[in-house]
């Protein structure tokens, strides 16, 4: 991880005057945005043991960060279809032949993801599947908005994608010592143009891209 400050030395000289809060902030504005708008941080998690009649798992994401979006999922080495949107406390429940509601039991092919970081999967495992299988999630992040530090890659990779977003909403910022909205609209063209660059890079890998995957485990 790296600290929001290693970006200032690039920062100052564009926003002359302008407070340190204030440009740190914009700062992880600008990695927030762009991290959502590329995918461009993920993280694989390590593989996870699978339980018998549990459907639903929590993610754990690293430090200072929060989910974004779930890239792939996998049961063993297969491949789950990705579902969005199920709120965490509305269980997957299903009728069963009775009538009754019964979440059916079996290797999974569905994971269902929620914002806040959980998978259910469907069916929901059994116990052959859980002896022999492991669950694996590949998944995209971005800065917490209370973050001091962001992935190493936003600065080694895409240090000036992050450092024009930043400029952009600051030079655009009226009534202040480092106003220039002729900058912030030439800043906001160069951070458009590296949003695009990493979106383009994301969809050349096999996997839906990232530009830097670590392991992470399950909570």
């Amino acid at each position: 991880m790296q600290s929001l400050d290693v970006f200032l030395s690039r920062l100052r000289p564009l926003v002359p005057g302008c407070p340190e809060p204030t440009a740190v902030q914009a700062l992880l504005d600008s990695a927030i945005e762009f991290c959502d708008e590329t995918v461009a941080i993920t993280t694989v998690t390590e593989p996870s043991a699978l339980h018998a009649g549990v459907a639903s798992y929590d993610l754990d994401l690293p430090p200072q960060t929060e989910l974004t979006r779930v890239v792939r999922a996998w049961s063993g080495k297969r491949k789950l279809k990705l579902t969005q949107g199920v709120k965490v406390d509305t269980p997957l429940v299903y009728y069963n032949p009775d009538g009754e509601f019964t979440a059916p039991e079996g290797p999974p092919t569905i994971a269902t993801i929620t914002e806040t970081g959980v998978v259910t999967l469907y069916p929901t495992p059994d116990a052959a599947t859980a002896a022999k299988e492991l669950l694996t999630v590949k998944l995209a992040t971005r800065p917490t908005r209370t973050a001091t530090q962001v992935d190493d890659a936003l600065y080694s990779a895409w240090a000036e994608a992050i450092v024009a977003g930043a400029m952009y909403r600051l030079a655009g910022m009226p009534g202040t010592s480092f106003s220039d909205e002729a900058q912030s609209v030439k800043a906001h063209t160069r951070y458009r143009y590296f949003i695009n660059r990493a979106r383009v890079e994301a969809n050349r890998t096999s996997l839906g891209g990232a530009v830097a995957v670590r392991s992470t485990p399950f909570a």
